[in-house]
C-alpha cells in the first residue's frame, strides 16, 4: 500500500535561515508554517525534511543529532560536510572514528545511539574496574609527588578579601570537587612573603593537583583564526574557567616550598554578617556581592539609607576611607531590631557610625527600588532563564512580562 509523503526544504521554506545552526534555540519557524504542518498531517501525508547541514544529521562525541522537528531526515553522503572546529573536513579523525555514511535519519536512530553510548561505557567500566581503580591510585600518588618537587607548591587564598563569602564559595567549590584546604593556625612566611593566621592554603601535593591548577592557573586563549590571515575564530565555552578570576579572589601561587603549621579542613567556614559598634547610623564598605542582597533587603524592610558617591571627597571631608559605592543606613535603631533578617545568609559587616552632617550629604546619594521587568516568552530562553537565576539569587524584585502584556502597551 502506498503512503502519501511529502519533501520540505528547511531552509526559508519552514525555519529562518541565519547561517550555520548549532543550537535550537537559533531556530525560528516562519509564519504559518506550524498550522501548515499540523494540517498536512490531518490529511494523512509523512513529512519529510530536507537539509544539508550537516551538524543536524550526524552525532559528534557524545551529542546526537537533532533532527529540530520529529520528523526524519534524509543525507546524502555528498552532502555532508565538516565543521569549523575540531573536524575541517568530513572524514575518519580521532575524535569521529566512524563517520555516518549518509541515510535516512530518525528520533529512533537517536535513542540507539545514546544507547550504545550508555552500554559502551558500561561494558567498560565492568570488564577494566581492577585497571582503572589502580590506575586511578596510580594517577593520584604521582599527583603528590609531583606537588613535593615541582612549582606550584600551593596556592595561597590570603583573608584579607575585598568579598570575604565570594572567596569561601570558590573554596568551598573546590573541596566539594575533592580538592584538600587547610587553614593557617599561625603566621608563616612562603615566597619571603609574611601571612596571618587564617590563610587558606592549597597544597599541590594532594591527589587532585591537576585540577587544583587547572582550576587557579590563568587560562591564555590561543590564537586561531578563522582561516590563515583571517578572522578570530570566536570562543565556544573553553575560553577560560579560571575560578579566582571570576569570582574576584586575591590568590597566590607559592614557587618555593615553606613551613606552615596548618589543618585540613572538613568543611569551608562561611563568614557570617554582624554589627559592630553602635552610632546614629552604620556603614557599609562597597566590594561584596552581598551589598546587593543587603540593598534589596533594605527596600524591602523600608529602612532607609545611602550610597556613598565618591571616596576620594569623602576621605577629604571626614578623614575616613569609604570606597565609592559604599553604603550609609540611617535608621540604626530598625537594623538593630531586624538584624537576625537583614543578615541571614549575608557576610557583611555594619560598622556603628555618626549621623550625617551637612558637609556629608552631598556626598551621599539616595535610592528609590528599581522597577524590573523581565520579557519571558512562552518557548525556552537561555537568556531569560540566566537573568531570572541572577535577579533570584540576589533577591530583586521583578515582574515577568509576556507577550500579551508587550503588545497591549501600557508597561507603566
Amino acid at each position: 500500500m502506498s503512503e502519501k509523503a511529502i519533501f520540505l526544504d528547511r531552509d526559508d521554506t519552514l525555519i529562518d535561515d541565519p547561517g550555520y545552526i548549532n543550537h535550537p534555540d537559533q531556530v525560528r519557524l516562519l509564519d504559518g508554517v506550524a498550522e501548515a504542518l499540523i494540517r498536512l498531517k490531518s490529511l494523512g501525508y509523512k513529512l519529510v525534511v530536507v537539509s544539508n547541514q550537516s551538524g543536524i544529521a550526524r552525532g559528534i562525541l557524545t551529542e546526537a543529532a537533532s533532527v529540530m522537528i520529529a520528523s526524519p531526515i534524509f543525507q546524502r553522503k555528498s552532502e555532508l560536510r565538516g565543521a569549523q572546529r575540531g573536524m575541517p573536513d568530513y572524514s575518519m579523525t580521532t575524535n569521529f572514528p566512524d563517520p555516518w555514511p549518509g541515510g535516512w535519519w530518525r528520533l529512533r536512530d537517536i535513542v540507539e545511539y545514546e544507547k550504545i553510548a550508555c552500554m559502551s561505557i558500561f561494558t567498560l567500566a565492568a570488564r577494566y574496574h581492577d585497571l582503572f581503580q589502580s590506575n586511578t591510585i596510580k594517577l593520584a600518588r604521582d599527583a603528590i609527588e609531583c606537588g613535593e618537587k615541582e612549582p606550584p607548591f600551593a596556592w595561597i587564598v590570603p583573608p584579607d578579601q575585598h568579598d570575604p563569602r565570594a572567596a569561601a564559595e570558590m573554596l568551598e567549590r573546590l573541596h566539594a570537587t575533592g580538592i584538600e584546604v587547610y587553614l593557617a593556625e599561625e603566621k608563616f612566611i612562603a615566597d619571603d612573603v609574611t601571612y596571618p593566621s587564617g590563610t587558606f592554603i592549597m597544597y599541590c601535593a594532594q591527589p587532585y593537583r591537576a585540577h587544583l591548577n587547572d582550576m587557579m592557573e590563568r587560562q591564555v586563549y590561543p590564537d586561531r583564526l578563522q582561516y590563515p590571515d583571517g578572522p578570530p575564530e570566536s570562543p565556544y565555552d573553553t575560553a577560560g574557567w579560571t575560578l579566582p578570576l571570576q569570582m574576584g579572589v586575591r590568590r597566590v601561587a607559592v614557587s618555593g616550598a615553606f613551613q606552615c603549621k596548618s589543618r585540613k579542613l572538613e568543611s569551608i567556614p562561611i563568614p557570617e554578617g554582624e554589627i559592630k559598634g553602635k552610632g546614629a547610623a552604620y556603614m557599609v564598605m562597597a566590594g561584596s556581592n552581598d551589598d546587593y542582597r543587603l540593598i534589596n533587603r533594605l527596600y524591602k524592610m523600608d529602612i532607609p539609607f545611602s550610597i556613598v558617591s565618591s571616596g576620594e571627597k569623602w576621605k577629604e571631608k571626614t578623614d575616613i576611607e569609604l570606597p565609592s559605592g559604599s553604603l550609609l543606613i540611617h535608621d540604626s535603631g530598625k537594623v538593630r531590631k531586624e538584624s537576625s533578617k537583614l543578615l541571614d545568609g549575608i557576610s557583611l559587616k555594619l560598622i556603628g557610625a555618626m549621623q550625617t552632617t551637612s558637609k556629608m550629604k552631598s556626598l551621599l546619594l539616595r535610592s528609590a527600588p528599581p522597577r524590573i521587568g523581565l520579557y519571558q516568552p512562552w518557548t525556552a530562553s537561555i537568556d531569560e532563564g540566566w537573568t531570572r537565576f541572577v535577579l533570584d539569587t540576589f533577591e530583586f524584585n521583578y515582574s515577568l512580562v509576556h507577550n500579551a502584556e508587550i503588545r497591549s502597551g501600557n508597561l507603566e
